[in-house]
């Protein structure tokens, strides 16, 4: 409710925000058998709009990672934010939901990448008005996705897609927090 009054402005206002875009063309998009659906703030994934110091990286964080070195990673991706760093997730796990939370918190921008379809009456929930407003969400969706719960495979397929939208824009980088020797281990995938 506390939303209503900025949802009917985008809808009505800044139509372009709200409304779900399809197909997404973007040289960083994996177009071969994949048609892209999204809603938000597309200039995340135009390379001519992000910059010389923007990179998207596209983040998991393994759920093994102890809940109590979650804010460790979490703070050391939002100096990565602070640094220029969009980052690309499913922010499904508790660590990436966190970090989802945190990227929120900070103004920070992010890709959100979905299993499941971006239908034409999709509405935003939460934060998501206010973070399209501000021009610092995009909702990703590959449509070749089925419209059920996601399953493990279909997160692995979704964070697949967010490592090849990282290593297209130049300079970005695919990164998996671990558990390591004595605190997290961050892989470049």
């Amino acid at each position: 409710i506390a939303n209503n009054p900025l949802k009917w402005w985008l809808m009505y206002c800044d139509k372009s925000l709200m409304r779900v875009q399809e197909p997404l063309d973007s040289p960083l998009l994996d177009g071969t058998d994949i048609f892209w659906r999204g809603v938000g703030s597309t200039g995340l994934i135009d390379p001519a709009d992000l910059g010389p110091d923007r990179r998207i990286v596209s983040m998991r964080i393994s759920r093994r990672i102890p809940a109590a070195l979650l804010p460790q990673v979490v703070a050391d991706c939002l100096k990565g934010a602070n640094a220029g760093y969009i980052y690309a997730s499913t922010f499904f796990s508790p660590g990436e939901h966190a970090l989802y939370n945190a990227l929120v918190a900070s103004g920070a921008p992010m890709i959100k990448l979905q299993t499941s379809k971006i239908g034409w009456g999709y509405r935003p929930v939460g934060s998501e008005p206010e973070l399209f407003a501000a021009g610092r969400l995009l909702i990703l969706a590959p449509m070749l996705a089925p419209a059920t719960p996601s399953t493990r495979p279909e997160l692995l397929d979704a964070n697949r897609h967010a490592a090849s939208i990282a290593h297209a824009c130049p300079g970005g980088k695919a990164i998996y927090a671990v558990p390591g020797k004595g605190g997290i281990e961050y892989r470049q995938i």
